[in-house]
């Protein structure tokens, strides 16, 4: 649930509220309660040591290396803006969204950025482990493994090291920044987060057309069996390719990963129906990995719909150009909230770094300082990738890009109940995908019974 924050994590992440949380993370849907003034007059941080080192900080030469999918034309923009508003600079009534790029180039900080360009989903656990095992880690750096990089020892508890900090015009979702904690403290800072969705191509459809945004079980099931009618086997449309990528999502609204659901009593239950669903697609061939070619379905251009993160949204649209359109996984009930599956790439804070205050505070400046998103956004729009803040103005921007404006309206709307999964390529969505692909295969490729669904064997 989101909440304004009057101030920084230096509260937030307090080692009091992290009591209780740790087996719960990504599935609690209140975030924990706290007492902040009242956001709309709360004055900055009366922590005399927390406002020292930001007097300090603008007063002497600073040198840190950040890893972000930013340019260093828009980071080094970005750093003259945090410089701005610490030093209560920021032009009267400018904001990220329209504040003069000519002005913010002119300004002169004694602070130095250094920028190594990622991918928009961050950089991988190896790549980090390279970085150690080579000497040279730079100070701030988003990653797309969270959990593998804080269980190696690559990520300093970034909550030792925020400065009381004020976020008065900053609503955040709060389950976002709790997918970055554990019972020690936060490890990481969210940077932004994506949603995972069906994409299609209309050149496949029923005579009704597109599926429907919100579609039940029966409702995607019978669409499938439409799409293999009207076009037949003889063509090669697999109707919904991978099907086993469902596994992991449509158990009730889990993720199979989630310490809650593998204790819970209902959950064999729930699996048992969700593999029972996913076997019903591949035996009545409503779904293929691989189409008659031995070729990936969507790389093919054969399949009808397949699962795939927002990330990718500006991939398929290429891809696709003209054809391509969105909706959602299929539910229980098409009325009910629409529950959503999301990532978080949190910017994790080296161990090494020999400049962790600055570094984590500027860390928390670009993910959640309403400016910094709306600057961000105007130069070098992440698409498919969205805010943990609630602001108005920040998700304006986001609206109103012509092609995927309505979809991130969607998203946007029903945040709130989302469920915080491993992002797509991680090592633990990886080991779940890898072992519902041969789980989902088995039968075809094996004479003797398939045994069963083994959840625990996933974490072994």
């Amino acid at each position: 649930m989101r909440r304004k924050f009057a101030r920084f994590l230096s509260v937030i992440l307090a080692s009091s509220m992290m009591m209780g949380i740790s087996s719960c993370k990504a599935e609690q849907k209140t975030f924990p309660e706290l007492s902040f003034a009242d956001s709309e007059t709360t004055a900055a941080s009366e922590d005399p040591e927390a406002t020292a080192v930001v007097v300090e900080d603008t007063n002497r030469i600073i040198n840190i290396s950040v890893a972000v999918p930013y340019s260093d034309e828009t980071m080094n923009r970005l750093l003259k803006l945090y410089y701005l508003k610490q030093t209560d600079l920021m032009p009267e009534g400018s904001k990220g969204a329209d504040i003069d790029v000519d002005f913010l180039d002119s300004v002169s900080t004694p602070w130095i950025l250094n920028v190594i360009n990622t991918p928009s989903d961050g950089i991988s656990y190896s790549s980090v482990e390279s970085w150690y095992k080579g000497g040279n880690v730079p100070d701030i750096y988003l990653v797309n493994d969270f959990e593998a990089v804080v269980d190696g020892g690559y990520a300093a508890n970034i909550s030792n090291y925020i400065n009381g900090y004020d976020m008065s015009s900053s609503s955040l979702y709060g389950n976002a920044l709790v997918a970055c904690m554990n019972d020690s403290g936060a490890f990481g800072i969210p940077m932004y987060q994506t949603f995972m969705m069906l994409f299609g191509t209309s050149d496949y459809v029923n005579e009704d057309g597109e599926l429907p945004f919100r579609n039940s079980y029966n409702e995607f099931k019978s669409f499938l069996g439409d799409i293999k009618a009207t076009y037949g086997d003889e063509t090669g449309v697999v109707p919904f390719a991978k099907g086993y990528e469902l596994a992991p999502y449509i158990t009730n609204g889990s993720y199979m990963l989630k310490d809650d659901y593998r204790t819970n009593a209902s959950w064999n239950t729930l699996l048992v129906q969700d593999i029972y669903y996913i076997d019903y697609l591949y035996k009545n061939d409503l779904t293929a990995d691989i189409d008659d070619f031995g070729s990936d379905p969507t790389i093919s251009r054969s399949a009808a719909l397949w699962l795939d993160s927002s990330a990718n949204v500006q991939r398929w649209s290429d891809y696709y150009p003209d054809t391509i359109y969105y909706t959602m996984l299929p539910c229980n009930d098409i009325d009910s909230d629409l529950e959503l599956y999301a990532s978080v790439y949190p910017l994790c804070l080296s161990t090494k770094s020999s400049e962790k205050s600055f570094a984590a505070n500027f860390a928390a400046f670009m993910c959640f300082d309403m400016d910094a998103l709306m600057l961000l956004n105007r130069l070098e729009p992440q698409i498919g990738y969205y805010p943990i803040t609630d602001s108005d103005m920040v998700w304006d921007i986001i609206c109103s890009n012509e092609a995927f404006g309505s979809v991130s309206m969607i998203f946007r709307q029903n945040i709130q109940y989302s469920y915080y999964c491993p992002t797509k390529g991680s090592s633990l969505e990886q080991k779940v995908d890898d072992y519902c692909s041969y789980y989902f295969s088995y039968e075809k490729n094996h004479d003797d019974d398939r045994p069963e669904f083994d959840v625990e064997g996933l974490f072994k």
